[in-house]
């Protein structure tokens, strides 16, 4: 969902049969590109859906949080964390959240995760 259509993500979560925690053709699920692109309507959906993995990593050895934080994704971070089973500690291929958010200086990300 890389250009947030959010009427499109509801329709094929009405369907019920759409594995939406399956990655795509990029390797990467519905959540991650939502996290990574910073669509909030598309990520508020998916995790309304109650059948999201939040913390999946994907092709990338990356989490929908470690996404959100790499590109200054504040309030999806902040979704992302509420979903209950996100570890904000968990490591990718090379960094952790905090360390991502910190290095990029993303002020308002650090203040999130801590």
């Amino acid at each position: 969902m890389r250009d947030g259509h959010e009427g499109v993500v509801k329709i094929l979560l009405e369907r019920g049969d759409v594995n939406h925690n399956k990655p795509g053709n990029l390797g990467k699920t519905v959540l991650s590109r939502g996290a990574q692109d910073g669509h909030e309507g598309v990520v508020k959906m998916l995790l309304g859906s109650g059948d999201v993995n939040c913390d999946k990593t994907d092709i990338d050895a990356k989490t929908p949080p470690l996404w959100a934080v790499e590109n200054g994704h504040e309030e999806v971070v902040k979704m992302l964390l509420r979903c209950g089973n996100v570890d904000p500690n968990r490591k990718g291929r090379s960094t952790t959240p905090l360390s991502l958010a910190a290095v990029s200086g993303r002020e308002g990300v650090v203040r999130v995760l801590l």
